[in-house]
């Protein structure tokens, strides 16, 4: 009998209860220092996610400027919403997303129709309405 790889959740778990997170910072400076650092942004991301019952399965990095949809990461983190079921993205803020507003729309509309609620952690922020 062949041994069967699975992936880290189980795809029968309930995906309303997943999340990914992103973070970003414009340059290798900001990594490590101020309010917007990645350790700022990932702790924030796991507080929410604490807060909110959910499970971070995921954690996507880049060190980039917001203006290129580009970004390796980014794409990346776009590519596995196509292909998993995590019903949740947390970003710090929207301007870690990205700083053009029709790419942020864009992912906004392409979370919802995948079913993922993109949860800006520093303000309320509902992509349903737009």
């Amino acid at each position: 009998m062949a041994t069967v790889s699975r992936p880290a959740f189980s795809l029968a778990s309930n995906a309303t209860s997943l999340a990914a997170a992103y973070f970003r910072v414009s340059t290798a400076e900001q990594a490590g220092d101020g309010h917007q650092s990645l350790d700022v942004q990932r702790e924030k991301a796991h507080q929410e996610a604490a807060k909110r019952g959910l499970t971070i399965v995921r954690e996507f990095i880049d060190v980039a400027s917001g203006t290129r949809a580009s970004r390796e990461q980014y794409q990346t983190m776009l590519a596995y919403l196509r292909t998993n079921a995590v019903g949740h993205v947390l970003i710090g803020s929207l301007d870690r997303l990205g700083r053009d507003q029709r790419e942020l729309l864009t992912a906004a509309w392409e979370f919802g129709d995948l079913g993922v609620e993109l949860v800006a952690i520093d303000r309320p922020f509902d992509a349903r309405n737009i």
